[in-house]
C-alpha cells in the first residue's frame, strides 16, 4: 500500500491494516485496505482533513491449506465384513472449520493381513472442501479367523460327510442285495410223479 498527499510536518500512524474480503481459497481475490489514521507533529488527530480513497488490489491469491486423514491400524477378528470402529486422524484443519463423518475400511472382510484407507469424511468450511488440498493416508492391520466359527463349520463338514458315508454305505448294501436277489438261481422243486393204474 501507498501513501500519498501529506501535508507538511503531518504524518501517518502506522495502524493501518488490509484484508481479504473473505477466507476461502481462489484467485482473483479482493484485498481491501482500511483504518488509516493521520496526526500532525504535535501528535493531533487531522484524519478528518483527509478524503482518504482506498483501492482495492484484485489480483490476490489464497491457496488451498494442505489436509492430511490418515487411516490408523487396527486388528478385529473376523466378522463377515470390512468395517472399522476406529477413526481416522486429521492433521491441518483451520480454525473455524470441521471434518466430519470420518470412517475408514478394511480392504477385504476376509482374515489375514490388511490395509485400511479412508473411505467417508465431510469438511465443512464455507468452501465445499475447496479450501483444502486432501492427502489419504492408508494404514495396516490384520483380521483373524473367528475360531469358534471355524470349528462349527468344521464340525458341519464332517457331519455331513459322515453322513454322506452312511448313505452310500446303506446304498451299496441296498444293491448288493437286490443284485443278489436278482443274479442267484431260483430254486426248482419237482412236482411229485404220478403213475397211472394198471
Amino acid at each position: 500500500e501507498m501513501l500519498r498527499s501529506l501535508v507538511g510536518s503531518e504524518m501517518c500512524i502506522r495502524d493501518r491494516v488490509q484484508a481479504f474480503t473473505n477466507k476461502n481459497a481462489g484467485t482473483g481475490k479482493i484485498v481491501q485496505a482500511s483504518g488509516v489514521t493521520i496526526k500532525d507533529s504535535g501528535n493531533t488527530d487531522v484524519t478528518s482533513n483527509y478524503n482518504i480513497t482506498y483501492v482495492d488490489n484484485t489480483a490476490s491469491t489464497i491457496n488451498p491449506a494442505t489436509l492430511t486423514i490418515a487411516a490408523v491400524s487396527d486388528n478385529k477378528k473376523y466378522d463377515g465384513t470390512t468395517l472399522s470402529n476406529l477413526i481416522p486422524t486429521l492433521t491441518g484443519v483451520q480454525a473455524g472449520d470441521s471434518v466430519t463423518g470420518r470412517t475408514q475400511t478394511f480392504d477385504s472382510s476376509l482374515s489375514g493381513t490388511r490395509i485400511l484407507g479412508v473411505s467417508g469424511f465431510a469438511i465443512t468450511d464455507g468452501n465445499s472442501g475447496n479450501n483444502y488440498n486432501v492427502t489419504l493416508q492408508n494404514a495396516s492391520g490384520s483380521i483373524t479367523a473367528d475360531t469358534a466359527s471355524a470349528q462349527s463349520i468344521q464340525i458341519a463338514v464332517m457331519s455331513a460327510t459322515s453322513a454322506l458315508t452312511q448313505l452310500s454305505s446303506s446304498a451299496n448294501l441296498i444293491a448288493t442285495s437286490v443284485t443278489t436277489n436278482v443274479t442267484t438261481s431260483p430254486t426248482v422243486v419237482a412236482a411229485p410223479s404220478t403213475s397211472s393204474p394198471t
